[in-house]
């Protein structure tokens, strides 16, 4: 596992375009805009403290409250962009004080919500999604979770549904042939035109298996910050969103 401590240095060195990150908060009011880059210069020149995390935590706060007033199609493009700057910055103040497993839950979090809630930058659009991937990464070195796969036999998904339930629809049963050669493929289906079901012709692709390992999903991307929908469908007086992680 790599040095706790430096981890504010990697995230820092993702940037890729640093102006572009300083102008991020160029149509927001100066006192935001002037903490921002007050915070920057300690990020860059490693002189963070306690009280840049207040000040930074005071400009995420500021900005995720402008991202939820009125409509969310009328936030402006900008403030979702200093929203996801701003997110970034946060993670590397709050990794330099606290370098627990704790905080980079926590971090991990953050950037997930920087994602969803901001906007990429033009030429550093990747950089919450990098800086996501590298904690997700050092989070499943040390992630204790052990949850026994649900997967059984060769795990092979079964359809409980019958024929019959189709009795009333016109038309025929589609022939299924298992991994046909070219020359049967074309003389017996291509040729005249007839349809045909190939079967066991993706058996070697992951995503038929892995997607039912419990332990695989979390290991990858159990840390993940994700949106929930809460009920039946959108109309529902009830229906409601939450973000919690997909190990939640």
């Amino acid at each position: 596992m790599n040095s706790k401590r430096d981890f504010p240095r990697k995230l820092f060195n993702l940037i890729k375009h640093h102006k572009e990150l300083e102008d991020s908060v160029v149509d927001v009011n100066p006192v935001i805009r002037n903490t921002f880059k007050e915070v920057y210069k300690a990020c860059r020149e490693e002189s963070i403290d306690k009280t840049h995390q207040i000040k930074i935590d005071s400009v995420v706060d500021y900005l995720n409250e402008q991202l939820h007033m009125g409509h969310w199609s009328s936030v402006p493009l900008t403030m979702r962009k200093a929203f996801f700057a701003s997110s970034f910055l946060k993670v590397i103040v709050a990794l330099q004080l606290d370098s627990s497993i704790e905080a980079l839950y926590e971090a991990l979090k953050c950037i997930d919500l920087g994602i969803l809630l901001g906007h990429p930058l033009d030429n550093d659009s990747k950089l919450l999604t990098d800086a996501a991937n590298f904690i997700n990464g050092e989070l499943v070195k040390v992630d204790s979770v052990k949850l026994e796969a649900t997967v059984a036999g060769d795990r092979k998904r079964k359809h409980d549904f019958s024929f019959h339930e189709f009795d009333n629809l016109k038309g025929i049963e589609v022939t299924s042939r298992s991994l046909p050669s070219l020359e049967c493929f074309l003389k017996e289906f291509y040729h005249p035109e007839s349809p045909v079901k190939i079967k066991d012709s993706i058996n070697h692709w992951p995503a038929l298996t892995k997607w039912t390992n419990i332990s695989y999903i979390l290991n990858i991307a159990g840390n993940r910050t994700v949106p929930i929908e809460i009920g039946s469908q959108y109309s529902d007086e009830n229906w409601s969103q939450k973000l919690m992680t997909l190990k939640e």
